[in-house]
């Protein structure tokens, strides 16, 4: 994709965009203040959706040497989006669209709101262990952020049933680390400010930490669990969408593909390049878990290389093991929910269906004796 050398009096290092719209004053005043940061790597570069934000341009990679700039990182710290493909076509939502939005936002706290109570993914979750260790500002806000763990919040946050190019249902979301990283993020953004004159920076917004300092190191631990708090909140998020989905449209059959993407708008990282480090703003990570189908078991042991790893599970209520052991297995509605959660997991459960065999990450099983 083509892109052009932005022609902004007083810049003092080179603004590369990849819009094809105009910028305001202020928006070009933004971006002249970027450029003049003495740690700034190399260039300022501007994706087509750029627009006016808090000290930097939404939507602009801004990599710096041996430093970190919190408001250039943005108050909603691991923001990113989820997409999950469905095997099924337009015509399985025809006279259930208003039925399936009523339905997710019965499931899906949305704006202000958040869960009466944390819900079970979120009261089990790992990152809690860590809460007392992130800014002192935010200790006392662990209940909240427990509640709201797996909500969309508002702004452009939004959950999407939409359509490919080959007409193939997709399930989306975009969401952030809540008001649990907006709180990190302000404190953060406070106590840069508070290390520098204003004389010494472009702009106030633009204060940043050296690598180096208490500081510097305070702000990439919050940062981290932040960024794995917005993840969680997704994953939560798109495990109850897939349950109402498959309880509002559908009956799970032959399943032929389900892909899950993930891509993380917003998030940091340190490289070294040229024996130099630097932090990177706006990367995109990809994920697509496998999951297949075959006429029968055989076929799949005629081709073991290709099915390392996974497992095949039924879409009933019971399910055979190895040891021909009787077991009871998540209800169908609650199958997609858990593909999501678990992830590509070694197991070694073998079942059949009617119409094909499929494979999955495994389901805890519950023995029925």
């Amino acid at each position: 994709m083509p892109y052009e050398k932005l022609p902004i009096g007083g810049a003092k290092n080179e603004i590369l965009s990849w819009a094809n719209h105009e910028f305001s004053i202020e928006e070009q005043s933004m971006l002249r203040n970027v450029s003049r940061l003495p740690c700034l790597f190399k260039h300022v570069a501007l994706m087509p959706d750029a627009h006016l934000g808090k000290g930097s341009m939404v939507g602009s990679v801004v990599a710096t040497k041996e430093a970190m700039i919190p408001a250039t990182v943005g108050v909603d710290i691991g923001c990113g989006m989820m997409a999950v493909k469905t095997p099924f076509k337009s015509g399985i939502l025809d006279g259930k669209l208003k039925e399936l939005r009523l339905k997710i936002e019965e499931a899906i706290p949305v704006g202000f709101n958040a869960y009466q109570e944390s819900v079970d993914e979120s009261s089990y979750w790992d990152g809690w262990k860590d809460f007392n260790e992130l800014h002192q500002g935010v200790r006392d806000r662990k209940a909240k952020a427990m509640k709201q763990l797996g909500t969309l919040g508002g702004g452009n946050h939004f959950i999407e049933v939409c359509l490919d190019t080959e007409n193939a249902v997709w399930l989306m979301l975009h969401s952030g680390s809540r008001n649990i990283g907006k709180e990190l993020a302000e404190r953060h953004i406070t106590t840069a400010k508070s290390l520098w004159r204003l004389n010494e920076l472009p702009a106030p917004d633009l204060a940043y930490f050296i690598q180096g300092t208490a500081e510097f190191a305070a702000y990439w631990k919050d940062l981290k669990w932040a960024q794995t708090y917005a993840m969680k909140n997704r994953e939560i998020m798109m495990t109850r969408l897939l349950r109402v989905f498959t309880r509002c449209s559908i009956i799970v059959r032959s399943f032929v593909r389900n892909s899950r993407s993930t891509a993380i708008t917003t998030t940091s990282r340190w490289k070294s390049t040229m024996a130099k480090k630097f932090s990177s703003r706006a990367r995109a990570q990809s994920t697509r878990p496998r999951v297949c189908t075959a006429s029968s078991p055989a076929r799949w042991a005629r081709n073991r290389s290709s099915c390392k790893g996974v497992a095949w599970l039924r879409v009933s209520t019971r399910v055979r093991t190895g040891r021909d052991e009787r077991c009871r297995v998540a209800r169908p509605s609650e199958l997609l929910a858990k593909l999501i959660s678990r992830g590509k997991r070694k197991v070694s459960n073998v079942v059949k269906t009617k119409a094909c065999w499929m494979k999955f990450p495994a389901l805890t099983k519950t023995s029925s004796r």
